[in-house]
């Protein structure tokens, strides 16, 4: 896992543009929460934490669809589920296939959003 550079604290979105060397960053107001600036200058929100001796990190969202409090607010549902003793990237995945399985099911629905089923009527 490639190392996280330290900044100052809590930078805000603007802060984080001015950032021109690609790299993984800490931006402050959660432990762990980071960003990863990629060879084209892209943005994505990233949280990083250990659970059992691993270092593990998981992708929250690119910068262009969340806003810098949303990847807060699921940077600490994440860290909330680190207190559970759950690992963040094994409910995602869970999460994911109950979603798969549940649209699978349900041949005459079209599910694109979690919780959200619309009836085709054919």
């Amino acid at each position: 896992m490639y190392k996280c550079r330290s900044l100052q604290k809590n930078l805000s979105l603007r802060d984080i543009k001015k950032i021109q060397k690609p790299g993984i960053y800490a931006i402050g107001h959660l432990p762990g929460l980071c960003v990863r600036i990629g060879d084209n200058l892209s943005i994505t929100y990233i949280y990083r934490y250990r659970i059992k001796n691993m270092a593990r990190s998981i992708t929250i969202g690119p910068s262009k669809v969340l806003s810098l409090k949303d990847a807060l607010t699921q940077a600490t549902a994440y860290k909330l589920q680190l207190l559970q003793g759950k690992d963040p990237i094994l409910e995602k995945a869970k999460a994911q296939d109950l979603f798969y399985r549940k649209s699978k099911r349900n041949k005459n629905t079209k599910s694109l959003i979690p919780g959200i089923t619309l009836k085709i009527n054919c």
